[in-house]
């Protein structure tokens, strides 16, 4: 063009559209991504959880272990109480029925089982303590004297207090408190209910063999073997249970996408 001067070419500085932003309808949702990266998050969590969950189980040092030694939380206080007082109702039910003249004396139900039960660690090894009372009901049966009486049945009961881990059954150096009461005398002449009663046993103590007690303390043995057997596989049970529990939680945890599900009530 006649009476213009032309310029020269500048360059082009391209480092400018590196900060140039997308629109709108480009961009990334963000509480879409915060979300997504909350769901990733919390499942590694688990996985990392459920991980170390199956390396604490192949661990031979932990399978070695007792499990209130791996398991600091698997039995509580009211769980070994509990196991206690049935454990010692299912022993002294047991007890040996004696023979007493043409009877017999026998353990018909055991009840009010009361009392405290606790464990505790002394170097490592777990330890019970106990302090319970208990209250059996025993029967004498016999055949009345001729078919039109029949059977015929007397009734009473036996208490034990201050049943404890320090109590003796073999020798006088710490005995229970025993009390032993009629409840129907069933019509018994005043001496078959001496028979009976001295057939009881409990004086003097150890029971004399051949008495309702001296059986009695047999399965009292009995219960203080069981106890800690019962507790380390009650503690077993409690912990498979959890695990399962805690395995299916993170099954439906994966399924759901990493979203806790909950049940909405009302």
């Amino acid at each position: 063009v006649a009476g213009s001067r032309w310029l020269p070419a500048m360059p082009v500085n391209y480092s400018k559209f590196d900060h140039i932003e997308d629109s709108d309808d480009e961009k990334p949702d963000a509480k879409a991504a915060a979300l997504e990266e909350q769901r990733r998050q919390l499942k590694e969590q688990m996985e990392k959880k459920l991980a170390s969950g199956a390396e604490q189980e192949q661990d031979p040092s932990e399978e070695a272990k007792a499990p209130h030694q791996s398991d600091r939380f698997s039995y509580g206080e009211a769980d070994c109480k509990k196991l206690a007082h049935d454990l010692l109702r299912q022993c002294v039910s047991k007890t040996p029925s004696v023979k007493v003249g043409n009877g017999v004396l026998s353990v018909a139900k055991v009840e009010k089982v009361e009392g405290d039960a606790d464990m505790f660690q002394v170097r490592g090894e777990m330890r019970h303590t106990w302090d319970i009372s208990f209250k059996a009901i025993w029967t004498y049966q016999w055949m009345g004297s001729n078919f039109e009486e029949g059977a015929q049945r007397a009734e009473g009961s036996l208490s034990m207090c201050e049943f404890t881990d320090a109590t003796t059954l073999k020798s006088d150096k710490s005995p229970p408190i025993i009390r032993k009461a009629w409840v129907d005398k069933g019509g018994l002449e005043l001496p078959r209910q001496k028979e009976v009663e001295k057939a009881l046993g409990g004086k003097p103590w150890p029971p004399e063999e051949g008495t309702l007690l001296f059986g009695m303390c047999k399965a009292l043995d009995v219960y203080e073997e069981e106890l800690p057997k019962q507790t380390s596989k009650s503690q077993r049970a409690a912990k498979v249970e959890r695990e399962e529990a805690a395995q299916e939680d993170a099954e439906e945890f994966a399924a759901a996408g990493g979203v806790i599900v909950e049940e909405v009530k009302g």
